[in-house]
């Protein structure tokens, strides 16, 4: 049988490997093992400064244990945008602590090392060709947008990983690189379905985020022909088709087509099925090729530097007239940095996040009248010199091709195929349609939103776009939420305050979950935000009541 078994160590490297768990997963006989080192989800400092957002001793923890499990194993080892943005400095830093551990640990390591970072120069020639533009919906970008970028990387798809396989590396480390592409790169180059290998990648490269019990452990996975088996390693953890379902719509604006460099992974039909109590199947994923390929460019822009001052308040006087003492202060400061420093926006900004109101929605915030008994008041002044900044993202694309990080940007050239997404109510599932499957649920007594739903989450779908994703337990629960009309569009731009026209909004019947997703009110890490991964955006939509 043609099958290719691998396990994902970790969903970060630096987070932790368990090691015991890696060890007792080399029964299953992998081709590989690979972990991803990188994200957007720390902001664009990382990029911008050439550092890493985990400590050297974790990584390096982390990392000796893949190293010495493959080379027990004699399969390669693959780790995909090295020291969190896949920048040269981040390259170099985890290849230095590679050689750290070969030689502590006696190893020999026929090693590829694939870099990411993009020279300047060339893109600005390709953005004149036309074949670097900005992705939906970054803003838009000129020709400074190169000279101003402190490093721009490009993403890379399987392609560099299979060729440095094919070599007989036995550890490749890669610059920026697409998360799945790790895992999917030795599957497709023998011949397997793109759609379940770059599926299976999906899935797997958050490590055992996709499983239910508790953390730790890793998850395996086998890619054949016609299916993808995905079973955990580790005490009390379990695979069940809700929660690969329901994993498979995480960070992404769209519950079913995934953009990738070569293509678009397609996950309309995709049918989850339970083979025993922990371990899952995937059939039917597809996978839609481009005639041009894509990649996308992200890159980092120092903006200024910043002075931060945290204080408290009590005083109720205050706190009836927060937002009018907040403005009073504001003018008095821009007043006297005019007078005595003759600073005038834009060149300095102050912006105030009031913790126990609306630090973390910002605009969003759906109770921001409501008086607090007391906040933690931080204030953020940025001019463009002076003590170190911030670095605010860009993300372009090009025509081979390149995605830019601008503010946090985004572009693509002229090689992308370009799917947008359309607001679809309801899909495919597994066993029909779940209407044909669960009576109506009737009558019954109100509910809150929490109190239905097993999940309830918001996340980055990259730097520009907010997802929330509500997943429930049975089909009797949503069913009812479905029937009850109150998870709609027009509901979910009130609740967050945007048009909308603006929101994408999905029913998911095969993961018995609803998706939306909108565009970031302030881009991810730029300034102003107040909450860098997304993670608590979800919270209005907890109490909505569902009759």
């Amino acid at each position: 049988m043609n099958e290719i078994r691998y396990v994902a160590a970790t969903g970060a490297l630096g987070v932790g490997v368990d090691a015991e768990a890696l060890e007792q997963s080399l029964d299953l006989r992998p081709h590989f093992i690979a972990a991803d080192a990188g994200t957007t989800d720390a902001g664009p400092f990382a990029l911008g400064s050439g550092s890493a957002a985990f400590p050297r001793e974790a990584v390096k923890r982390d990392l000796a244990r893949v190293l010495v499990a493959t080379r027990k194993a004699n399969i390669p080892a693959l780790i995909g945008s090295a020291g969190t943005a896949g920048g040269d400095p981040h390259v170099d830093w985890v290849l230095d602590i590679a050689r750290e551990i070969a030689e502590e640990n006696h190893l020999s390591l026929r090693t590829a090392v694939i870099r990411s970072e993009q020279n300047r120069d060339y893109l600005l020639g390709l953005y004149r060709e036309g074949r670097v533009r900005a992705l939906d919906p970054a803003p838009e970008i000129d020709e400074t947008v190169f000279s101003r970028s402190a490093r721009i990387v490009g993403m890379m798809g399987v392609e560099p990983l299979q060729a440095a396989l094919d070599a007989g590396a036995d550890f490749v480390l890669a610059g920026r690189c697409s998360d799945p592409a790790l895992f999917a790169a030795l599957p497709t180059l023998r011949g397997l379905p793109p759609g379940l290998a770059w599926h299976a990648g999906k899935v797997t490269e958050c490590g055992t985020m996709a499983c239910e019990g508790p953390r730790g452990g890793v998850i395996t996975a086998t890619v054949r022909e016609h299916e993808v088996i995905l079973r955990p390693v580790g005490e009390g953890l379990r695979c069940t088709p809700q929660s690969i379902a329901a994993h498979s719509l995480y960070e992404n604006a769209h519950p079913y087509l995934h953009k990738e460099c070569s293509g678009i992974l397609d996950l309309t039909h995709s049918k989850y099925t339970a083979i025993d109590d922990v371990s899952v199947r995937i059939t039917d994923s597809g996978f839609i090729p481009s005639s041009d390929y894509t990649v996308k460019l992200e890159g980092a822009e120092l903006v200024g530097y910043q002075s931060i001052m945290i204080g408290g308040i009590r005083d109720p006087f205050i706190l009836r007239r927060l937002d009018q003492w907040v403005a009073e202060v504001r003018a008095y400061i821009y007043g006297a940095v005019a007078r005595i420093l003759k600073l005038n926006p834009p060149d300095w900004s102050l912006t105030v996040h009031v913790y126990g109101r609306n630090a973390v929605m910002a605009a969003m915030e759906p109770n921001a009248s409501e008086m607090p008994h007391g906040t933690g008041d931080q204030s953020r002044s940025t001019c463009p010199s002076t003590v170190p900044a911030p670095w605010r993202t860009r993300m372009d694309e090009r025509d081979d091709e390149l995605r830019v990080p601008a503010q946090s940007s985004a572009h693509r050239s002229r090689r992308r195929i370009s799917i947008q997404p359309k607001p679809r109510r309801g899909s495919a599932n597994q066993d029909g349609n779940v209407q044909d499957r669960v009576r109506s649920a009737g009558s019954t007594a109100a509910m809150k939103l929490a109190e239905l739903a097993s999940l309830i989450r918001s996340k980055n779908a990259g730097p520009f776009v907010l997802t929330f994703d509500i997943v429930f337990p049975d089909d009797e629960s949503y069913l009812r939420a479905k029937e009850s009309g109150a998870l709609t569009i027009a509901r979910f731009a009130e609740l967050f305050r945007c048009e909308e026209k603006h929101v994408l909004f999905f029913e998911c019947d095969n993961a018995r979950a609803f998706k939306f997703s909108i565009p970031r009110p302030i881009v991810q890490g730029n300034l102003g935000d107040g909450d860098m991964h997304g993670g608590q955006q979800f919270i209005p939509l907890m109490d909505i009541e569902i009759r």
